[in-house]
């Protein structure tokens, strides 16, 4: 039976209104209306990611920007053109089907046909479909379960055309390497996609028009390099005839095929759904590319030089990492494209930044293996004053060194509450201290160096602000929100320790301490 889902005119993107309304909308509605939606916005924060980077790549291949004039043209209109998206929608129609026989979107019509597959495949056997669940990181699936869900292999979900469109292209672009389920069983060794180590960092506007306009630069814009093979998969008349290891360009890196893929739907009481797929490895990225959408840093290994993208972590947020994001002119780190280019238009007649606003998104993994510990979407924002400002930027990394430095302090603190908790008399002669292997379980249960890390967000944010326009007020107060926060998050975790003998001399000494090292960090001099 055939089926047809064309994503042009059926709903299926999860938009946010002007009245902050969840509403599913056809792609052609999205981007004819984006000038009155305030962005997308799917279940999981990469998927959200990547359909934020499909619809980037659609635009940026519906209207050519050649040059900043090209592209100012278009931000003064305010809204995208209707009659050049019709066109292009109409010259291209058919591939934005999920079940077109020539052309199905985002997939491979060939799969099980093509050379390398009939070699792979065992004399007489065909390719055997997979459960779609298999393939996503948030659902228990074989060895990748994970605490995100308890799905079972023997009923594989089964997922609306909608949700099915969604998670085909988060698949392509957030998916992790390593062995994995495979519809041709000698076929199963996958790259990594090319969004699903690092952090994709893209500029947020006001609404989804001003979004899309700030994370396409022009065609002539120095840090893409020479784009002139650039294009869609969906342009590509076999994506797959050649293998292929570097993007040629934006389009190519936002709508990159990292996985072969071919749906296979079912119908149940006239409705079609799909809960199985063929799949196996798409193209594969060379191991030295990176990713211009990623903030890079240069690491040393030996005597070789890397880079390595940021990266989520457990318990670190990425406003830690300001100086780094914000320093485009680092010897240390490449900042990415999206920063490069809201800086170059910070000078534009027609756009004046003040600031920049920054959509993160990403997943924490365990390096070279495929684990995801938890998905994130941060936002994170700054004056455009620190961008090119080194006095600025200085200042800055100072006062976060401050942090860190007052961060130790509480370690310390904490460890000392620990001591006594355990070893009431250990200031006594002749009595063991406490070491490492007995502290730091309840350093860790304790958890207060979390606390202390998450009151200051706020306070940070208010610092990074105010700190261009009254340094000296600025440092004041951060410095208060520091000690405060040292403090608060002591006090957390001595209210734990309890009210007998051993608690409230533990408490005290903890208490003399946190005071003397932080008197040590504000006051070096030993003047108040």
């Amino acid at each position: 039976m055939e089926y047809s889902f064309n994503l042009l005119e059926e709903p299926w993107l999860p938009c946010i209104t002007e009245k902050n309304q969840l509403q599913s909308l056809s792609l052609l509605d999205t981007i004819l209306q984006a000038h009155h939606i305030r962005g997308v916005q799917a279940d999981l924060p990469i998927t959200t990611g990547s359909l934020y980077l499909f619809l980037i790549a659609f635009m940026m291949s519906a209207f050519r920007l050649e040059g900043v004039k090209d592209w100012e043209s278009l931000w003064k209109n305010k809204k995208f053109p209707e009659k050049e998206v019709l066109d292009y929608a109409h010259q291209w129609k058919d591939r934005f089907d999920l079940f077109d026989p020539q052309h199905p979107f985002y997939q491979d019509p060939k799969f099980g046909e093509r050379e390398k597959d009939i070699k792979n495949l065992k004399k007489g056997k065909s390719p055997v479909p997979k459960a779609i669940s298999g393939l996503l990181l948030h659902l228990a699936s074989g060895n990748n379960a994970t605490l995100f869900d308890h799905s079972i292999d023997d009923t594989p979900q089964s997922y609306s055309l909608p949700k099915t469109a969604q998670l085909l292209i988060m698949i392509q672009a957030f998916s992790l390497g390593g062995m994995s389920s495979a519809s041709i069983s000698k076929d199963k060794y996958y790259k990594d996609a090319p969004f699903g180590r690092g952090i994709l960092f893209l500029n947020q506007g006001e609404n989804l028009f001003e979004s899309i306009m700030l994370n396409c630069p022009s065609e002539d814009f120095g840090p893409l390099g020479n784009t002139q093979n650039d294009k869609p998969c969906w342009e590509r008349e076999d994506p797959f005839e050649v293998d292929r290891f570097a993007p040629q360009g934006i389009k190519d890196l936002f709508t990159w095929q990292s996985r072969r893929i071919l749906l296979n739907p079912d119908e149940t009481a006239g409705k079609i759904s799909v809960r199985n797929f063929y799949v196996a490895p798409g193209y594969g990225l060379v191991e030295n590319y990176s990713n211009p959408f990623y903030q890079n840093r240069m690491s040393e290994e030996g005597k070789k030089q890397s880079i390595k993208p940021l990266r989520f972590f457990q318990g670190r947020s990425l406003w830690r990492d300001s100086v780094g994001i914000l320093d485009i002119n680092s010897k240390y780190s490449k900042p990415a494209v999206s920063v490069l280019w809201a800086e170059s238009l910070k000078g534009s007649v027609l756009i004046y930044l003040n600031q920049i606003v920054l959509d993160l998104f990403g997943m924490c993994t365990e390096p070279g293996r495929k684990k995801a510990y938890f998905y994130s979407h941060e936002v994170f924002s700054a004056p455009m004053a620190y961008i090119d400002n080194q006095d600025l930027l200085g200042n800055l990394e100072i006062n976060l060194n401050i942090a860190e430095q007052v961060r130790s302090n509480l370690y310390i603190a904490v460890r000392e509450l620990a001591r006594f908790k355990l070893a009431p008399n250990h200031d006594q002669e002749n009595v063991r201290v406490p070491g490492r292997e007995d502290t730091d379980p309840l350093i860790q249960h304790w958890n207060a160096e979390s606390q202390y890390w998450g009151s200051l967000e706020p306070p940070f944010y208010e610092f990074l602000f105010a700190l261009p326009q009254n340094q000296d007020t600025a440092i004041d107060q951060w410095q208060k929100a520091l000690r405060k926060a040292a403090r608060d998050a002591l006090d957390y975790a001595a209210d734990q320790v309890g009210t007998d003998p051993a608690g409230l001399k533990a408490r005290a000494k903890a208490k003399k301490t946190i005071n003397i090292l932080l008197s040590k960090t504000f006051n070096p001099s030993g003047e108040e």
